[in-house]
């Protein structure tokens, strides 16, 4: 579960550590959401740490729903050209656990802030859906395991939607940049990128249920781990891997 922090706004540094690329969208009413990463620069397989910051910069108190990803009330939307944006869905993304029928109330000058991570999505099933209807799913999906599957420049932003608080708020867009990994990375990634179960457990810290799917996997695993282990994927996997050990 990811933490939810309160404090007021004369707190303005919103993390250093989160700084590139914090914009915001604001409502008529003065209400703000803003999205941080962790940096501008990716390679393709790693994980992007967000941080959604949900501000009062009206004269009145707001009642709202609590933002979470976990619940629903934070989404995140992925473009390539910054004007058709699909849903990205991830690991516990509004999937987990119902709607919070809580609310609170953020006072005139206050904020929250939640966090979460970007890597392995949950793909919409087409193979029983007529051509149309998955046209139409792939259009509003992100359709990949890998949410950046490819290099390239790539444009987020998040909603916050309360329904029952009649609160919606739009983010403004955060431009990533996504590269191609290099040398020892490059070859890693190949391996990563041929086994379809990756995703999930670079994310997630999960091997697949299905036992000869497991055994491969783990498998790909300790062989990048054992030839490659300076790539930048393999802390990762040895802290995942270490994980299930225990």
């Amino acid at each position: 579960m990811k933490r939810v922090y309160y404090h007021s706004i004369l707190t303005v540094i919103l993390a250093l550590f989160f700084a590139v690329g914090q914009v915001h969208g604001q409502t008529k009413e003065g209400t703000w959401l803003a999205m941080a990463t962790e940096k501008s620069d990716y390679v393709l397989g790693e994980i992007v740490s967000l941080k959604f910051t949900l501000g009062n910069g009206s004269d009145s108190t707001l009642t709202i729903e609590p933002p979470s990803v976990e619940r629903g009330s934070l989404r995140l939307y992925i473009s390539e050209d910054g004007e058709k944006y699909r849903e990205y869905v991830g690991p516990d993304w509004g999937l987990s656990e119902g709607r919070s029928k809580s609310t609170l109330e953020l006072k005139p000058g206050d904020q929250l802030e939640t966090s979460g991570m970007m890597l392995f999505n949950y793909k919409v099933p087409t193979f029983h859906l007529t051509e149309s209807y998955e046209l139409e799913i792939r259009s509003e999906r992100i359709d990949t395991d890998y949410a950046l599957s490819r290099a390239g420049r790539y444009y987020l932003k998040a909603v916050f939607d309360s329904p029952h608080t009649k609160t919606r708020i739009e983010s403004k867009p955060v431009e990533l940049l996504v590269s191609e990994p290099m040398r020892e990375d490059a070859l890693a990634w190949q391996i990563l990128r041929s086994n379809p179960a990756s995703a999930f457990f670079l994310h997630a810290g999960e091997l697949p249920v299905e036992e000869e799917s497991a055994k491969q996997l783990r498998a790909d695993l300790t062989d990048i781990l054992e030839r490659y282990p300076k790539c930048i994927y393999a802390e990762r996997i040895k802290e995942n891997l270490d994980m299930l050990s225990k």
